[in-house]
């Protein structure tokens, strides 16, 4: 049951349906409480309708129960840079390229958030 449930949440976001995708997830979390893909998948879908606020909470919901999965860790980055906080967003890219060297989205990520530090910095 919550298998199909992702399913559809997964298919919603693919069509850009992100309300019909964060209701899918919520049901299969509510069968699967501790599965931590429920939460990293509906917290995609928070982000994707700029609901940060409930990205990064499903975020950390996710690495507290799988706290070695890198991608968790860069949902939690992708969330706090989206939401301003920059070296909350360094910590988390740099803790899921601790568990995962090649993780694009935290590479990435990570080079972002140093550049605007960077010019945080020089604006001073």
């Amino acid at each position: 049951m919550a298998d199909a449930l992702k399913a559809a949440g997964n298919k919603a976001i693919a069509e850009k349906n992100f309300d019909e995708a964060v209701a899918k997830f919520t049901e299969a979390i509510a069968i699967e409480p501790e599965n931590h893909i429920l939460y990293s998948n509906r917290s995609a879908a928070y982000a994707s309708k700029r609901d940060f606020e409930n990205s990064l909470k499903d975020a950390e919901k996710c690495t507290s129960i799988k706290p070695d999965w890198a991608k968790g860790w860069g949902r939690v980055g992708t969330a706090k840079q989206s939401l301003g906080d920059l070296l909350g967003a360094h910590d988390a890219y740099e803790e899921a390229l601790k568990l995962d060297a090649n993780y694009a989205v935290a590479t990435k990520g990570l080079a972002q958030v140093k550049k605007s530090i960077d010019a945080e910095a020089k604006s001073r």
